[in-house]
């Protein structure tokens, strides 16, 4: 079995000692290896030249700067400043495949899984809404050990059961209209203020029950001059 380990894979710890860290990764790694699962690691790079997510990256780094504060406490779990390079190094010795993509690397990692046919691993919530073959795997969901492994696995085909008429090539206008790392929340309230509600009993606030019944009767073209 083969896995796509996305970007945030084995990257929290519970305190700054380089050397638990490293410890972890190897072992992560290793157990995989003992499940017969060949890992494959693919990994985000620069930043987009079009400053698009600037705001997204810069209050990420402030709220990992509030969470470094709270190392006295044995739950604070942030990423050490150096943690990136720290994976890198254990993942080459241990002779790791993975690939530093050029930009953000959710698209990349798509492909490459459907292509190896594997399930993703990864903390990053984009992959509900990408059509894997194998699925995806949430980190906070996978537990693995020497001797086993269990995770849950989400298939984007599914949500059509839950939701109906709500078809997989729909899903990226579902993913705008509920926000994203791109356009605030509030920068859609106007757009959400022209859409009918459902009046379906469907346990979900208001604006998300709007935003699945656009996503299922707009089309592309509709939706793309809607958000504009």
């Amino acid at each position: 079995m083969k896995l796509t380990s996305g970007k945030d894979g084995c990257s929290r710890i519970n305190n700054n000692y380089y050397n638990d860290y490293a410890d972890k990764i190897k072992a992560f790694f290793s157990a995989l290896r003992s499940n017969q699962i060949s890992p494959y690691v693919v990994m985000d790079g620069g930043y987009e030249i079009d400053r698009r997510k600037h705001e997204t990256h810069v209050r990420r780094a402030r709220e990992r700067i509030s969470k470094s504060k709270e190392t006295t406490s044995s739950e604070a779990r942030f990423a050490p400043m150096l943690s990136r390079l720290t994976f890198l190094a254990v993942i080459v010795n241990m002779k790791i495949p993975f690939v530093v993509c050029d930009f953000e690397a959710d698209h990349d990692i798509a492909t490459l899984a459907n292509a190896f046919q594997c399930p993703v691993l990864s903390n990053d919530s984009d992959f509900f809404v990408y059509d894997l073959i194998k699925g995806y795997i949430p980190l906070d969901s996978f537990f693995v050990s020497e001797s086993s492994c269990i995770g849950k696995v989400y298939y984007a085909k599914y949500m059509q059961n839950v939701f109906p008429g709500l078809k997989i090539p729909r899903l990226p206008i579902l993913a705008v209209t509920l926000g994203n790392d791109y356009i605030k929340r509030k920068n859609l309230y106007k757009f959400y203020s022209t859409l009918p509600d459902d009046p379906s009993k469907i346990n979900l606030n208001v604006i998300q029950r709007k935003a699945i019944r656009f996503s299922i009767s707009a089309s592309l073209d509709d939706a793309s001059s809607r958000l504009e």
